[in-house]
């Protein structure tokens, strides 16, 4: 049941299982005009309530709720108020007496409960350093019976301060049992001690005992014996929790029988309730906060856990009833969805522990036993200032009640993730429902070594540096229970590619593949090209994206065609062809190439320019640029034009008649140099050595003569000489 506008209530109930509800009247503020008291017991749509409030609306103002008793017809309710601090209320169900107390100065913790003839002991405890336990017994009609001081004396604990935290009546040892604390108030060892002291309804005292480091909360009655529960910090970190929940069974002479720790992990200790059944089984009811909080288990006789189940709520209070059902308050609602509403909402199961309508889950409670440290402590009696009456009226007002289940999304364990990435990515998780749990704990592991863990936080993100095979479990923990779900990640190396063709290469077409380190599934081509290869016909720069599917890279390459790049030139320098004199032979060759590569003629590698070319002929030169031959040709010839012919004739007549009055040479490619005539008997008779280079015979007889004629061709350069004899008639 939801109270939608009711907040900041509790639910009592009796040892009937009759429940009441305690809450404040909307509109709800921090301080209420109203208290607002409800037996929620059907499951109906308007109750009858109770309305509890000062005659004089505002001179009390009711700010919150400190603790709630039902026992018998008698609902015993500590409130909180302004002015009067702590208020004191008794309302008997079936007479419909109403009564209250106000405290004159404030204290730090109380305990009441009623006695079988419906007296009431209230137990108030000072504030700081106040060793002092202070009594006060009403008849059922608010008449004080008696009141006193009981301070405790414990010299090697001192000073301290006491907590009252519960009164349990025993009507066979017709006996109240306080249960409070010891603190410490210096705080040099930390020290804490729960005490548990006997009190009749005369006011004098009975048994009483220390134990510790205990912080005892509660006393439940049961035949011939009585349990006090409450909480115990976890020194040795098994639980994993702060405190956990301990169940101490003493019989009647506060003697202990057993006690036992119950924790689950990752589930702190809030609240626990507990009800002995009649073939001495226990119903243990504990809650932690959060969303899936509370579990109802079956122990046997000696606390061993038989079974157990668990309910989503939110931060609630519970009580075991003694049908065994399990009783649940909160103070917000739960949407199906996870919302919070503020809304006062009471859930009660069945006498099996089930819900109607509604799921409930497995829980994991476990324990273990442990030894208490148990003490004495002296007291000595003191007095004490009276309480102080406060009037109170009393109306009835019906409320709304709203049918709800509140029954969010269980927690999981489950994420998703890539299950394969490239080095220098980072993941991310998603689909995670693990927002009501508990706790959650993230681990990244690396070849089952740990490497990296988180909790608490509701996904997990991580960048990969280095390559390899790693394993991410999530575990998360309510109701006490683990559960884990992990995925492996495979982290690639870097892919690597590249364009295999790269440089100058011949002519166009060229096709362009590329090489990796792994099969490649997509390619990107500059132009958006998605072929496994690219024909190109020109030359350029190509780029192209490659991917396997998980990792992606580039490559690019530079490409060039010799013909591009001779833009029309020749790829190697060389003259024209040429026809020389036989002369000049060898001819020095220069030839020089565009390119970064070696010279060779007729296949044979030219170290040194100037090569010599000892004969005419073809002699082919040729280059290779990128396993591309390129070639030119040189034809040289000797050019036989370059002889002299040079012609002197046998005879010559200078006789005056005109016709061959001359003796000089005649021809081509020659140019004189001087002329010299000799008689038969070696004597010179001419030396001629300008033009026209000629002897005209001139006072020479007629006989034979010898001559000897100079020249140079002028085609080669070279000197020659011709001799013979000419024959000179008169």
């Amino acid at each position: 049941m939801a109270f939608p506008g009711y907040r900041l209530g509790d639910v009592v109930a009796n040892e009937a299982d009759d429940i009441r509800g305690i809450t404040y009247f909307p509109p709800f503020t921090t301080l209420a005009h109203k208290l607002v008291l409800f037996q929620p017991n059907e499951l109906q749509d308007t109750f009858d309530a109770l309305e509890i409030y000062p005659p004089q609306i505002g001179s009390i103002l009711f700010s919150f709720f400190q603790k709630g008793v039902y026992q018998g017809t008698s609902v015993n309710l500590l409130q909180g108020t302004n002015p009067l601090g702590a208020l004191f209320i008794h309302y008997d169900t079936e007479s419909g007496s109403l009564w209250a107390k106000s405290k004159a100065t404030p204290g730090s913790g109380e305990g009441f409960s009623t006695d079988t003839n419906g007296n009431t002991l209230i137990a108030f405890t000072g504030g700081n350093a106040s060793g002092s336990l202070q009594l006060y017994y009403f008849a059922p009609d608010g008449i004080l019976i008696w009141q006193k001081g009981i301070n405790f004396i414990k010299p090697e604990f001192a000073p301290f301060k006491l907590l009252s935290y519960d009164v349990l009546f025993d009507a066979e040892a017709n006996s109240f049992f306080v249960l409070g604390h010891f603190i410490d108030i210096l705080g040099i060892n930390g020290e804490q001690r729960s005490f548990l002291i006997q009190i009749y309804p005369d006011g004098s005292l009975g048994s009483m005992l220390i134990a510790g480091d205990i912080n005892f909360k509660k006393l439940i009655q049961s035949n011939n014996v009585f349990f006090a529960i409450g909480s115990m910090k976890d020194t040795t970190g098994v639980t994993g929790n702060g405190s956990n929940a301990i169940v101490a069974k003493f019989d009647k002479d506060l003697n202990l029988l057993w006690s036992k720790v119950f924790y689950g992990e990752a589930f702190e200790y809030n609240d626990l309730s507990l009800l002995q059944q009649s073939d001495g089984s226990l119903l243990l009811g504990y809650s932690t906060t959060g969303f899936f909080p509370a579990v109802l288990a079956t122990l046997d006789a000696n606390g061993n856990i038989v079974s157990q189940r668990g309910y989503p709520f939110h931060d609630p209070k519970i009580i075991v009833l003694g049908n065994g059902a399990l009783l649940l308050s909160s103070q917000q609602q739960i949407t199906p969805e996870g919302e919070l509403l503020p809304n006062f909402t009471i859930a009660r199961t069945d006498s099996l522990g089930l819900l109607d309508d509604c799921p409930v889950f497995p829980a994991c409670l476990q324990s273990f036993p442990v030894s208490l440290d148990l003490a004495s402590f002296s007291t000595s009696i003191s007095t004490i200032d009276s309480l102080i009456d406060v009037s109170l009226a009393i109306d009835t007002v019906q409320i709304l009640l709203t049918d709800v289940c509140q029954s969010p999304t269980e927690p999981s364990a489950f994420f998703t993730v890539p299950d394969t990435i490239c080095v220098g990515e980072s993941i991310s998780t998603s689909n995670t429902s693990n927002s009501l749990a508990g706790k959650n704990r993230w681990e990244l592991f690396e070849n089952g070594m740990p490497l990296t863990a988180i909790e608490n936080t509701p996904d997990f993100q991580h960048s990969f540096s280095e390559p390899g095979t790693y394993t991410l479990t999530q575990t998360i923990w309510y109701l006490g229970c683990l559960y884990s779900h992990e995925q492996t990640i495979v982290v690639l190396p870097e892919l690597e590619a590249s364009i295999e063709q790269d440089g100058t290469y011949c002519t166009p077409p060229l096709e362009l593949t590329v090489h990796s380190n792994r099969p490649i599934s997509s390619y990107n081509w500059s132009g958006n090209i998605h072929s496994t290869s690219l024909e190109v016909l020109q030359g350029g720069f190509y780029q192209v994206t490659v991917g396997d599917g998980f990792c992606e890279t580039s490559a690019s390459t530079e490409i060039n065609f010799t013909d591009e790049l001779l833009q029309g030139e020749a790829p190697i320098a060389i003259p024209p062809d040429t026809t020389l004199c036989e002369i000049f032979f060898p001819y020095e060759l220069y030839a020089e190439t565009p390119f970064n590569t070696g010279i060779s003629i007729n296949g044979k590698p030219v170290e040194n320019w100037p090569e010599l070319l000892p004969t005419e002929g073809l002699y082919t030169l040729s280059i290779e640029v990128e396993h591309c031959v390129l070639t030119d040709t040189f034809r040289i010839a000797v050019d036989s034009s370059c002889a002299e012919a040079v012609f002197l004739p046998n005879a010559f007549s200078p006789n005056g008649d005109g016709f061959n009055e001359l003796f000089l040479a005649q021809g081509k490619n020659f140019i004189p140099v001087k002329l010299t005539i000799f008689n038969r008997w070696g004597s010179m008779v001419a030396e001629i050595t300008t033009e026209p280079f000629a002897w005209d015979g001139q006072d020479a007889n007629s006989g034979i003569y010898i001559y000897l004629f100079e020249y140079i061709n002028p085609l080669t350069g070279m000197k020659g000489t011709i001799s013979g004899n000419v024959l000179l008639v008169r």
